[in-house]
């Protein structure tokens, strides 16, 4: 279980917002609820979710407009947007994927499917941070060894070492050539 996580669900029918808020709430998920893109776009704004669930056949807003207006917000660009549709046409489908949603959930759904959905696209979404902040501190780790190793004259000096071997720098000329 994701819990604590933050989702904003995105529906125009107030019946689904309050059915699928209550399951996941019920379900240790925190949810803000919207029933157009300016009020989830707001919610968005004021703390990042871990997860969009939108409804792709809303009246008054497409639902794929609105994952665009998200993907094109580098805050957002990586934060998984399932889509909810009652449609099962390959059209809708090839719509929602295109739009840059990661899943589609049709209505009616079984509760196990819909949590399990969500809860996978959650821990794929943390687990992607997860490995984006080690890789940063990784970059990082390596260049203040760089730094640290080779300043001032050092890096001259070790410059001149490399432009000094003819040879290709394969693993034993780039040992000898550091030495």
């Amino acid at each position: 279980m994701e819990t604590g996580a933050k989702i904003i669900l995105v529906d125009d029918s107030q019946q689904d917002l309050r059915i699928h808020a209550s399951t996941l709430e019920q379900h240790g998920y925190r949810v803000a609820t919207a029933d157009s893109a300016e009020r989830a776009m707001l919610h968005a704004e004021s703390e990042a979710p871990d997860l969009f669930l939108i409804a792709s056949d809303m009246e008054d807003v497409d639902g794929h407009d609105l994952c665009g207006r998200l993907k094109e917000d580098p805050r957002f660009v990586n934060t998984p947007v399932i889509f909810i549709t009652r449609s099962s046409s390959a059209r809708e489908i090839d719509r929602a994927f295109a739009a840059g949603g990661v899943d589609y959930i049709r209505k009616p759904c079984h509760l196990s499917e819909f949590l399990a959905r969500v809860r996978t696209h959650i821990r794929l979404f943390r687990l992607l941070r997860e490995v984006e902040g080690l890789r940063e501190a990784a970059a990082d780790s390596c260049e203040q060894g760089f730094k640290k190793r080779f300043t001032g004259n050092r890096i001259a000096s070790a410059a001149g070492r490399f432009q000094s071997v003819d040879l290709p720098l394969g693993r034993r000329n780039h040992q000898s050539a550091v030495r």
